[in-house]
């Protein structure tokens, strides 16, 4: 065998390794990112639970918020009912910012409602969910790092090639839920609520 010809089959050979190489990587990579997103859903969805029960509690104070607290657990409702899939994670961040912009609406106006602080119930269901924005935060926070590690990466030369190649998506979502500014009012359908 000629020489330049080993030299070839070498190149070509080790390029097909380099290729597998580089999408078992951006394929784990994903599936990090896929798995991180799954628990950040799993745990908004348990946060949103323990919202809910809160929600139900009010209702027993601020009967002149009751459009409001059932505005809040139709969104609720809503959010959890998305599935788990990376792909919604645009209609999941819409939600969310719009479930705190609601919320926080209903916590200026608790101040007003002394009773809702001698309630041991009504606290430790508070203290329930003040305890789960901790892991919200958290799961947010592993979420968006493994985000942009991907991007990062998948943008590289030449593993930009390979994720071209198989078509890798390159735009997942990044969560932030400090925009409540920017929230999407389009989700309140005033035909629907009581």
């Amino acid at each position: 065998m000629n020489l330049q010809l080993q030299i070839g089959l070498g190149v070509v050979i080790g390029l097909i390794i380099g290729f597998f190489m580089i999408l078992n990587t951006i394929n784990t990579k994903e599936k990090r990112l896929i798995d991180a997103y799954n628990k950040l859903n799993e745990t908004l969805n348990i946060r949103y639970f323990k919202l809910k029960s809160v929600l139900n509690n009010l209702k027993l104070y601020m009967s002149e918020f009751q459009r409001e607290i059932a505005d809040l657990e139709r969104l609720c409702d809503e959010s959890t009912d998305i599935t788990g899939s990376i792909d919604n994670a645009y209609q999941k961040l819409e939600l969310e910012n719009t479930i705190n912009y609601k919320l926080e609406e209903i916590k200026t106006n608790m101040a007003n409602y002394p009773a809702i602080g001698l309630d041991e119930n009504m606290n430790n269901s508070i203290i329930a969910i003040a305890e789960s924005e901790v892991y919200v935060g958290n799961a947010i926070t592993v979420y968006n790092t493994l985000n942009l590690e991907y991007k990062v990466f998948i943008e590289t030369f030449p593993i930009s090639l390979v994720a071209n190649i198989v078509n890798k998506r390159k735009d997942y979502a990044p969560f932030s839920v400090t925009q409540v500014e920017e929230f999407d009012d389009s989700y309140i359908d005033e035909d629907e609520l009581p």
